[in-house]
């Protein structure tokens, strides 16, 4: 898949969402809208950004909030981290099962075939 079909399907994407939301009624009253900045392909790894400042960013908006509320911005998921590191321990420690891993598609057909709820 090249650049290009990525950046129009972006567009695709955000023209339907931006027709969404324009037929919501406190959508318009909040005049919300989404942005796709301009981008220029210089090579597979670098691409240049428009940036405008009159737009803000879900990163930004992540950014104040975890600024706001007192943590850093890894934290939620140095916190998701540890929460699955503890499950697989506490796994190991009271199940017979061998823990393993597999691709995505046949960790679904063995989950069919083997429940995690006894």
């Amino acid at each position: 898949m090249g650049m290009t079909f990525i950046i129009q399907l972006e567009q695709l994407f955000l023209t339907k969402v931006f027709s969404v939301l324009q037929r919501k009624k406190e959508t318009r009253k909040r005049n919300l809208s989404f942005h796709l900045p301009a981008a220029v392909s210089c090579s597979p790894t670098l691409r240049l950004f428009q940036t405008d400042s009159s737009y803000v960013t879900l990163g930004e908006i992540y950014d104040l909030h975890c600024e706001e509320i007192g943590i850093s911005r890894e934290e939620p998921i140095l916190f998701a981290g540890e929460k699955v590191k503890k499950t697989l321990r506490e796994f190991r420690q009271n199940s017979t099962r061998q823990v393993f891993k597999l691709p995505y598609r046949d960790s679904q057909l063995l989950l069919d075939q083997y429940p995690l709820v006894d």
